[in-house]
Parts: C-alpha cells; sequence; structure tokens
C-alpha cells in the first residue's frame, strides 16, 4: 500500500492515470465534503491493482462521517482490510438484489452489503 496524498488535486489524476482499476470518487463532490487520503497497491512498472480514496464530512443525519472507496483487482484484499474482515475478499455475494445501484461512468453499478467489522459498513 502506497499512501500518497499531498493535498494536490493532481495526485488524483496522476494515480487515476496508470492505474489498472478505477479510482472510485463521488461526482459531483458532496457538499462540505473533503479528500483525506489517496492510496494504491502496486508497482511503478504495472500500476495500481487497487486503489483507495477516503473523504470526511457532514453525514446526512447529522454529525461527521466517513467514506472510504476501494477500487481493485480479485485477490488483491484492500477491500477486505479495510472492512476488517480476514482474508483477501468479503465472501460470496448475497442472493439478493443489490441494495442500491450507483453510476459508474454512466453505467449502472449495483452494491451490495458485504460482511465487515462491526464498527464500519462495506
Amino acid at each position: 500500500m502506497h499512501p500518497y496524498f499531498q493535498g494536490r488535486p493532481e495526485a488524483l489524476t496522476q494515480v487515476s492515470g496508470t492505474a489498472r482499476v478505477p479510482l472510485w470518487a463521488p461526482w459531483p463532490p458532496l457538499h462540505g465534503w473533503t479528500v483525506g487520503g489517496l492510496g494504491w497497491c502496486g508497482d511503478e512498472r504495472t500500476g495500481a491493482v487497487a486503489t483507495l480514496l477516503a473523504m470526511a464530512g457532514p453525514s446526512p443525519l447529522g454529525g461527521p462521517a466517513d467514506l472510504v472507496l476501494v477500487a481493485e483487482e480479485p485477490g488483491t484484499g484492500l477491500g477486505a482490510r479495510v472492512s476488517g474482515v480476514d482474508g483477501v475478499d468479503p465472501g460470496n455475494l448475497p442472493d439478493r438484489a443489490p441494495e442500491a445501484k450507483v453510476l459508474a461512468n454512466g453505467h449502472p453499478t449495483p452494491l451490495w452489503r458485504t460482511e465487515s467489522a462491526p464498527d464500519r459498513c462495506a
């Protein structure tokens, strides 16, 4: 894992330009939210096999909130690690309809809740 954020917006472009996976970020940016960190897994020769973007801001329900978005190639384990799960993946997808869908590059992308540590939702 390479932490990569020096307070420069160009860091987002640099990491996403060499990554083999997307760098997920809400667009338009959420009102009152800031980027707190950026990281990637891999090497400079082959590019990032996992990306991570951390954000913080006001919760719609009141108080502060954190958001960590991870994209990775299967078997990398960054998402499982961030969600507090042992191993390299969170397990099988549930046998039900997705709980939400977001537009990712203009395509509806399903989201399911998976196992995670008790202090977070993944």
